[in-house]
Parts: C-alpha cells; sequence; structure tokens
C-alpha cells in the first residue's frame, strides 16, 4: 500500500461539506486515500519542491510564488516581501509580483494587515507614487486620465478595505454575491489616496488606501 508523504499527511482535513483535502501550500487536492491519489499527490509535492529548491537557488522571487498553491501565493509573497535580504528584487519586479498575485488573490479582505506590510513596504514604496508600477502601461494612462476627485465603490461587509471600484454595478455584484446582509459603499477621494487602478478582471478595481482616512 502506497504511503502518503508525511508532510502532506499531516495537511489531511476534513470540511464541513464531508470532503477530504489535502491542504499543503504546495498541493491542494480532494483526497479519499486510494494508492493512485497518494502516488500523484506524492509526486506532485517532489516536483513542487524541486522547482522551489530551483527557485530560491536562482533567486526567482515570481517562480517561488506561483508554485505555492493558490490559496498559499499571497502568504509566498508576504515572505518574499519579508525577506528582502535575500529575494533583492528591483522595484520594478516587486511591484510586479505584487500586481499578479493581487490579481490572482479572493481572500484579500482577510489579510489586510499582511497586505499592509506588502504595499506600504518601507523599501519598495519609499517614493512617491511607488505603487503605479503595479499598474501595466494601459492602465496608468487610464489612471492618469481620472480627475483628482473620484468616486469609487464597495460591496462587501465594510468599507475598511484596499479593494474598491469605479463600477457601482459591479461593487453591487458583489455585495450579493455570497450574502444579501452585504452593502453597497460609495465614497470619493482624492486620486492621491489611490495606489493603482486595475483591469486585469475586467473590474476596475481601485486600490484604495482606506489607512489614510
Amino acid at each position: 500500500m502506497a504511503k502518503l508523504n508525511k508532510h502532506l499527511k499531516e495537511r489531511v482535513v476534513k470540511f464541513e461539506s464531508g470532503l477530504t483535502f489535502i491542504h499543503h501550500p504546495l498541493v491542494v487536492t480532494l483526497f479519499s486515500g486510494h494508492d493512485m491519489e497518494i502516488d500523484h499527490a506524492n509526486g506532485v509535492f517532489k516536483h513542487k519542491l524541486e522547482r522551489i529548491a530551483k527557485a530560491e537557488k536562482e533567486k526567482d522571487a515570481s517562480s517561488y510564488v506561483f508554485t505555492h498553491e493558490r490559496a498559499y501565493r499571497f502568504e509566498a509573497l508576504h515572505e518574499v516581501a519579508t525577506d528582502n535580504d535575500f529575494w533583492e528584487l528591483s522595484k520594478k519586479d516587486y511591484w510586479k509580483l505584487v500586481a499578479d498575485v493581487w490579481i490572482d488573490s479572493e481572500n484579500i479582505y482577510e489579510f489586510k494587515e499582511e497586505w499592509s506590510d506588502v504595499l506600504f513596504h518601507h523599501i519598495y514604496n519609499d517614493t512617491k507614487n511607488a505603487t503605479h508600477l503595479m499598474m501595466t502601461k494601459e492602465e496608468k494612462e487610464e489612471f492618469d486620465k481620472l480627475p483628482n476627485e473620484i468616486t469609487i465603490y464597495r460591496g462587501g461587509v465594510d468599507n475598511y478595505a484596499f479593494s474598491w471600484t469605479l463600477d457601482k454595478e459591479k461593487a453591487k455584484w458583489f455585495a450579493k454575491r455570497f450574502s444579501k446582509k452585504h452593502k453597497v459603499f460609495e465614497k470619493t477621494i482624492n486620486k492621491k489616496h489611490a495606489l493603482a487602478l486595475f483591469n486585469g478582471r475586467g473590474e476596475k478595481e481601485i486600490i484604495y488606501d482606506f489607512l489614510s482616512e
């Protein structure tokens, strides 16, 4: 009988739905204990460890982060951000990686404090408008055309969050997505408190420095 790697075995969890998963930073998959599943999970884990080792050797932070499963990529990004002495990223590469992880993430609200560490990094955000490096050329052009005062919207639990949108209908959609108890929040801000504009998900997303309030 095949044996599951001990590091994966420690991360076998059963959810309230009744489904059992391996939920490890490098392997997230349904798991019922069959030999074929064990062999597959062990193989993926071995391959991912090799990729991690290669990324660390080459100081390839992007590869390091995106070798992690989606649910753990921000955790890996936070690790990279707090270990700048090892990764030695340029500002351009850092903010590109931050943007890539942001667009890939679904649970930004849950990690507001950690995202604050990343967005207001003492090294990478040491100059005015450093966060603008997160935007593509097209996004930056659109951002620059916005007036100094902009109205932004958010659908969610409260208005203490980084993720907003210029599209009120999109905010309404987010408000209704998981719970009818969520609200649509609206505020007019000075554009200098907007860290970036993202169109990668078609949401006209504004990254708003709510800590500036």
